[in-house]
């Protein structure tokens, strides 16, 4: 079923304060204003927000707020590098889908690859808003673990940015995929997990345990991940719809199975209802099993993760990032798009600085 209604500038969100049942409550960061002002000055100095709509989408988007929800027991300094990764994600996220690059397969790998080299030490910025920022990062992350939890890190950002391969050649070809492809594509493309592996250090915990790479650990990570992803898709729904993106499982719903807005956000609330469940179950069992030393971690990993999917939901309602659609003509860049990936617009402050 196409949708064929034209979005109003502030759409109404899909989900509600109580559609998700959640079986707990997590905390909140003292430490949420010290962030937001450390982020302000953060995406001044890398130009990451360089025209007043980008200054005013990003104010709106409230991500300190976000960072204290979802790591409310990290100290400043993790905090702060949490921030500016989700602020990165974020802008290059916005500038992939919504400017010619995500469209072209070809074109995208050749950035991600660029910028997996810079994270990574491995290549030069090149200028860019977004490789320099980028540059800044790679120094700070590799003081947050030792090398087993770098090599995950590093990995899991890779997964990332071939996910953004798969989206492009859709978008090409006007492949609407399947749920089982997109659910399994979905753990990937919201860099959820690159987020996860911050909730380690956050916590005080040993990121080089053998815990983090066993299966009966990833198996809650996939189930926290989904609940997190398919509640941004309730959210996001009305955006990606006024730009014509099918990436979300409602959409999928709409188009492959012809149902309306209602029926399809029903399903999307079962499919989180049921990975909730799942992730409550991966969280049991692993409190009998392993070592003390494993079993500790694993339960205070496992409230790390529900503060991310409670921490998240809560954001996601009060953000304005999920109400502002773009109301740009057609065939033209969205006003808050700020040429992050060009090298041209590359600020001269954070040249000097990172």
């Amino acid at each position: 079923m196409t949708d064929t209604t034209t979005p109003s500038r502030a759409p109404r969100l899909l989900l509600g304060p109580d559609d998700i049942r959640w079986p707990f409550t997590t905390g909140f960061s003292p430490l949420a204003e010290e962030v937001a002002a450390h982020g302000t000055r953060w995406v001044e100095r890398f130009g990451l927000a360089a025209s007043p709509a980008a200054q005013n989408r990003f104010r709106q988007a409230r991500t300190g707020w976000l960072t204290a929800a979802t790591y409310p027991e990290a100290g400043q300094t993790l905090l702060c590098c949490a921030h500016d990764w989700m602020v990165w994600l974020i802008a290059f996220d916005d500038e992939f889908d919504e400017s010619g690059v995500g469209r072209d397969a070809d074109r995208g790998r050749a950035v991600t690859d660029r910028m997996h080299g810079v994270l990574a030490g491995t290549a030069v910025p090149d200028g860019s808003p977004a490789a320099v920022a980028l540059r800044d990062l790679s120094g700070r992350l590799r003081d947050v673990g030792g090398p087993r939890w770098t090599a995950r890190f590093l990995r899991h950002v890779d997964e990332y940015f071939r996910s953004y391969d798969w989206e492009a050649r859709n978008r090409a070809a006007g492949t609407v995929p399947t749920e089982e492809e997109y659910l399994e594509q979905r753990l990937h493309t919201g860099a959820v997990q690159t987020c996860f592996d911050l909730v380690q250090p956050a916590l005080g915990l040993d990121t080089e345990l053998d815990l983090w790479d066993t299966a009966a650990l990833r198996g809650m990570e996939v189930s926290a991940s989904q609940v997190i992803s398919l509640t941004n898709d309730l959210v996001s729904y009305p955006k990606e719809r006024a730009r014509g993106d099918f990436h979300n499982l409602v959409a999928i719903h709409r188009e492959r199975g012809s149902l309306d807005v209602p029926d399809a956000v029903a399903l999307v609330l079962d499919r989180i209802h049921g990975f909730l469940a799942s992730f409550e179950s991966a969280a049991a069992a692993l409190r009998t099993t392993g070592t003390a030393v494993d079993r500790a971690g694993a339960a205070r990993y496992a409230d790390g993760l529900r503060a991310w999917m409670r921490g998240n939901h809560d954001w996601s309602l009060r953000s304005a990032r999920f109400t502002d659609v773009d109301s740009s003509p057609a065939g033209l860049a969205p006003a808050h798009l700020g040429d992050i990936l060009d090298h041209r617009a590359g600020p001269a402050a954070g040249r000097h600085h990172a």
